[in-house]
């Protein structure tokens, strides 16, 4: 038997107060509040740490140490997760394109 619309459901008890979903997403996946990430986030002047543009920012981590770096763009984010984080990689990927750019430029 349904209840009519409107009809008040008695609860077991209060309901214990909960941290926003944000909050609680950032404290448990990440280890900070959003007083950190709003803190990150004017370090960086509201810009991605990278590309230096200002994008929606995402928290950027240490997959191994769960350390946070800093905050990303999506792009940026999303190419360190694709590289898993090689710096080594990353340095022979700007030495290729600085050579390639130099090349196109007749240097």
């Amino acid at each position: 038997m349904s209840r009519p619309f409107g009809t008040l459901v008695a609860h077991k008890g209060p309901k214990k107060p909960q941290a926003a979903p944000r909050e609680a997403y950032l404290q448990d996946t990440y280890g900070i509040g959003q007083a950190d990430w709003y803190a990150l986030k004017e370090t960086q002047g509201g810009l991605c740490a990278i590309c230096r543009k200002p994008h929606r920012l995402y928290v950027d981590h240490d997959h191994k140490t769960g350390w946070v770096r800093g905050l990303l763009c999506g792009a940026c984010n999303y190419s360190l997760g694709v590289w898993r984080d090689d710096a080594p990689r990353f340095a022979r990927a700007f030495s290729y394109l600085t050579r390639s750019k130099r090349r196109a430029e007749g240097l």
